[in-house]
């Protein structure tokens, strides 16, 4: 079996090969004169075809281990970027394109400045609100991912080391830090830029928006933060005002639910109808509902104004014949009829069984009773028959019929 060849020490090669790390290790002192560092990477750069000086962005520390620099390479701290500086000081070396950058570097104020100085070259950046536009995936592609790792992942905290003194509005950037909208003060800084953006000059015109133009500013943590609703993040900016929650494009959820809030939109309502008795309120339309802001309270009612009233304003007897349009199949129940022909009786003054005789169709049509009329096919007879047979029946016998 042949031996393997023995590689010469340098102390065996003839003098004129200055090349010794390819003889085993160097004599002491060797990579300390910058002729032998500069002599080893020309030759280095040989080995590995570089012939520009940007193609030693590439080189690595298994390069160096493999081509016999071990020694010198170790000399720099393991760094290829501190070696290449050392051996070509005059070139603008960037540390951040080598595989990875010196230990530490990324702490020193002056190196960040010097990359982002670099970074807003390669991204076209000419004024600070340009780098409003900075993400993560380019300081990830830009070789800035172990700086972008130092600031917690948030380019707009990168931003803001980098130009302190500029007036950052965070909120147009495209993420923020965690629990941004958690501090009040940063939602009324928000807020007032806002207002000042869209021109918005009193109270009543913040009425007027809705979540789509606080996401298309930049707010959609904000809405998020206060569950998407726009009553809820004004009363937080504005506390002092008393928002109508109704008059928003949508109000919270369960808003309707709550009868409190119910008669403060009916007390807001009445005077804008004109209305000042409560016989006034049988005025209410359909078209007043959804005109003035009530329609997903009218849409709850069965969009029955007077469903509305009844249950918002429980305590007054109400007749709701008397609206524009009685609830849907209200005359379909003859406990309505009985209740409407009561009332009805006693508006004509009829006082005993013999004067529901002189009922006309005319009556009926006069007092609000068309839609009884329609149910009964305009029969008056069987109407007033239906109507007296059950005035006649004792009350507690009615209750024993209608059990069985």
């Amino acid at each position: 079996m042949a031996k393997r060849r023995r590689r010469r020490a340098w102390y065996e090669v003839e003098p004129r090969d200055p090349r010794l790390w390819l003889y085993g290790p160097v004599p002491p002192g060797f990579w300390e004169l910058a002729e032998n560092r500069l002599r080893y990477v020309e030759w280095l750069g040989e080995q590995l075809g570089f012939t520009q000086r940007e193609e030693w962005y590439r080189v690595t520390g298994r390069d160096f281990q493999r081509h016999y620099g071990g020694g010198l390479f170790s000399k720099f701290q393991s760094s290829p970027s501190a070696l290449l500086q050392a051996v070509f000081p005059r070139y603008d070396w960037k540390e951040w394109l080598f595989g990875s950058a010196p230990q530490r570097f990324w702490q020193k104020p002056a190196n960040r400045r010097r990359y982002l100085d670099w970074l807003g070259q390669q991204l076209g950046f000419q004024h600070p609100e340009d780098w409003y536009l900075l993400s993560a995936q380019h300081l990830r592609r830009w070789h800035g991912g172990c700086l972008l790792a130092q600031f917690g992942g948030s380019p707009l905290a990168v931003v803001k080391a980098y130009l302190p003194r500029y007036p950052w509005q965070e909120w147009r950037f495209a993420s923020l830090p965690a629990n941004f909208w958690h501090d009040p003060a940063n939602r009324h800084r928000y807020l007032s830029w806002f207002g000042r953006h869209l021109k918005l000059r009193h109270p009543e015109d913040w009425y007027r928006l809705n979540n789509r133009d606080f996401i298309q500013q930049g707010g959609q943590g904000l809405v998020k933060h206060f569950h998407y609703s726009l009553p809820a993040v004004l009363q937080d900016y504005w506390p002092t005002y008393a928002w109508q929650e109704w008059r928003f494009t949508s109000v919270p959820d369960g808003f309707w639910d709550n009868r409190v809030n119910r008669r403060r939109y009916l007390d807001w309502l009445g005077p804008h109808l004109g209305f000042r008795r409560v016989e006034d309120w049988y005025q209410l339309s359909f078209q007043d509902l959804t005109h003035w802001h009530g329609g997903r309270l009218l849409a709850k009612c069965g969009n029955s104004p007077s469903a509305v009233l009844k249950d918002s304003l429980p305590e007054y007897d109400w007749k709701e014949w008397l609206f524009q349009r009685p609830p849907k199949d209200f005359w379909t129940q003859g406990a309505n009829r009985r209740r409407y022909l009561d009332w009805l009786g006693t508006r004509l003054g009829y006082q005993r069984q013999e004067d529901w005789t002189h009922l006309r169709v005319s009556d009926v049509l006069h007092h609000r009773g068309k839609g009884l009329l329609k149910h009964s096919q305009f029969r008056i007879a069987p109407l007033v028959k239906e109507y007296l047979a059950e005035r006649i029946v004792p009350a507690t016998e009615r209750k024993v019929h209608a059990k069985g």
